[in-house]
């Protein structure tokens, strides 16, 4: 699992030497999946997955929004980025959104 770091003042994921291959799912503001934080109850990790949010035809490219709900954060992230999505729906600055998310309990089994 990628390491949570703690940097003043965001939360982020690190998958920079450890991860899966989700870390190269790119970004869209019409996203296919969405991201779901859950506890793994046989390890007690914390775990965040990927999820489709609808049927997905083969050879579609997977793709999320990078600025899902914060886990308990309630401030925007200190910055943003031009997105080049491509989508009708481009919102061409991204910022992070000021809605927290519950984790999921789960079995570990996602």
């Amino acid at each position: 699992m990628p390491e949570l770091e703690l940097r003043a003042p965001c939360l982020y994921i690190d998958a920079r030497r450890k991860g899966n291959t989700s870390r190269l799912i790119n970004s869209s503001c019409d996203p296919n999946c969405e991201t779901q934080k859950w506890h793994d109850a046989s390890t007690g990790e914390v775990r965040v997955g990927i999820f489709a949010t609808r049927d997905i035809p083969p050879g579609e490219e997977l793709v999320y929004d990078y600025f899902f709900s914060t886990y308990g954060v309630h401030k925007h992230a200190p910055g943003s980025f031009m997105c080049m999505c491509g989508s009708k729906n481009c919102r061409m600055l991204t910022s992070a959104p000021n809605k927290p998310m519950s984790p999921r309990r789960g079995e570990g089994s996602r």
